[in-house]
């Protein structure tokens, strides 16, 4: 599996826009991953600002602090895209840009952002299951003070390590012109030579677990979330039952939609459009499986939607106070 993953960071080389034929695939594609990359920027900001404001509402609840957390890799994966990937997508970069080492640079911090997105859906979906069954109250304490550090630092220290790990082997995923396929690439320097090297089997255990057991954990869970309340009131879910559902759906569809399309592209030929195409897809898919939840969070909670509507409220009442007194002042006058 892990000669065609997705989960491996990919070597790319951008294309001369000008020699490319622009198809309506072509366009729907770039067009997607440009404007899903505008959007969780400007989205994420919001989020991250609302998330300050509403800290003393919901500090309390340990899932929001993985949350903000969330949000704020999601935020760095979006506004790094959009410094490098974007404007290399629209061919605004320089070939000396594309091959500089702060190019290179955010291209890792893009990866970094990527696993720990991945990591913070998979704690969260964790916090959420013990939560709801509760079969354990020692497995509920974890994730309380002060053992909740360990879980925040977790989500950032594993994707650190992985990074260490595939920079240390060198391995990378490349298209290969002469195939026409996406094929792993591991090299090492050797006395000054560069050599060729096997993938090694750590990378690959690492590459199963993040392609395909994580994102298959994290469904498992709300799945069994929402068929025990689905039993308990005899097969009827309510709207905020059904958003979970929603939820684990969409999360593991779009974690394993980019998977599915680079290992089934390696059954055809793949032309440099092709690939181009390909990454950007790729690109969208880790946006949206990182947006996912905060979304779904503060679009669909009713809780969020109180503390605003109330704060609403208040600061009307307060503009109607003034007003008023205005008025009175005026009238005296």
């Amino acid at each position: 599996m892990s000669r065609n993953s997705v989960i491996i960071p990919v070597l790319e080389t951008f294309l001369d826009l000008s020699t490319i034929p622009k198809s309506g695939l072509y366009y729907s594609i770039v067009g997607l991953f440009v404007t899903t990359t505008v959007v969780s920027t400007l989205l994420t900001a919001a989020f991250l600002v609302l998330s300050i404001l509403l800290w003393s509402h919901f500090k309390h609840i340990r899932f929001f602090w993985f949350l903000v957390q969330l949000i704020l890799s999601v935020f760095i994966i979006s506004v790094s895209n959009l410094l490098i990937h974007v404007p290399a997508t629209l061919g605004l970069l320089s070939p000396s840009t594309l091959n500089s080492e702060i190019f290179i640079f955010v291209t890792y911090l893009i990866d970094f952002s990527h696993y720990s997105i991945i990591f913070s859906n998979t704690v969260i979906a964790i916090n959420r299951g013990v939560l709801f069954f509760k079969k354990s109250s020692v497995a509920a304490k974890t994730f309380e003070s002060p053992f909740i550090m360990f879980w925040l630092l977790l989500i950032w220290l594993m994707p650190l390590g992985i990074d260490y790990v595939l920079m240390s082997a060198g391995c990378r995923i490349q298209h290969n012109l002469k195939m026409k396929k996406f094929r792993m690439k591991c090299e090492k320097y050797s006395n000054s030579f560069l050599i060729h090297t096997e993938t090694p089997l750590g990378i690959q255990i690492i590459d199963t677990l993040l392609q395909i057991g994580l994102p298959a954990f994290i469904f498992l869970i709300y799945a069994s979330i929402v068929v025990s309340i689905a039993f308990a009131r005899n097969l009827s879910l309510k709207d905020h039952d059904k958003t979970i559902l929603k939820q684990a759906i969409f999360t593991f569809v779009v974690f394993q939609a980019p998977s599915l399309v680079f290992m089934g592209s390696n059954f055809f030929s793949i032309e440099d459009v092709g690939a181009f195409l390909i990454k950007r897809f790729v690109n969208t898919m880790e946006i949206f499986g990182g947006i996912a939840t905060p979304s779904f969070f503060f679009f669909t909670s009713q809780e969020v939607r109180k503390i605003m509507t109330s704060r609403v409220y208040a600061t009307n009442s307060d503009n109607s106070a003034d007003m008023v007194q205005r008025n009175r002042i005026r009238a005296a006058a």
